[in-house]
């Protein structure tokens, strides 16, 4: 493990991810704090979840899901394109789960509700979906090739 990290620590590359990350994970935190103060700790917590899933299934890029992509990369050495299908995974089994046993959570915030506007509305709504499908795992793809030089 030390030495992992310690290779890890060396690459410019690296370094530039972990410090992505700091950004990602603090933002998580502050937001978290904030929902967890309007809303109570069960119910922030879940808005926090379902907001990341939001970014996950609706930005082109794979920010949100770098929350679990860079240190399961870290960890295992598995390449980032395969951990952000684990990562897609995990969101959907959320908001499935979201869906079956509180909806009524998508309606606290304006982003969850335009989430779940998309999310039961899949034409034409779903198109924002596929492009973030598509935008995300090419960013993967190309940006975990850079990770590999």
């Amino acid at each position: 493990m030390r030495n992992i990290l310690k290779g890890f620590l060396e690459k410019e590359t690296w370094m530039h991810g972990l410090n992505k990350y700091m950004v990602v994970v603090g933002i998580i935190i502050i937001y978290l704090a904030y929902t967890a103060r309007y809303f109570g700790m069960q119910n922030g917590l879940v808005i926090t979840i379902l907001t990341w899933s939001f970014f996950v299934f609706c930005t082109p890029v794979a920010d949100a899901g770098f929350l679990l992509d860079f240190p399961i990369r870290l960890l295992t050495g598995m390449r980032m394109i395969y951990t952000e299908i684990i990562v897609w995974v995990i969101a959907l089994l959320v908001n499935i789960g979201a869906m079956l046993f509180a909806p009524a959570i998508y309606q606290k915030t304006l982003i969850l509700s335009v989430f779940y506007h998309i999310i039961t509305h899949p034409w034409p709504m779903g198109i924002i979906i596929l492009l973030s499908v598509i935008g995300t795992f090419l960013s993967i793809f190309l940006g975990d090739e850079l990770m590999d030089v």
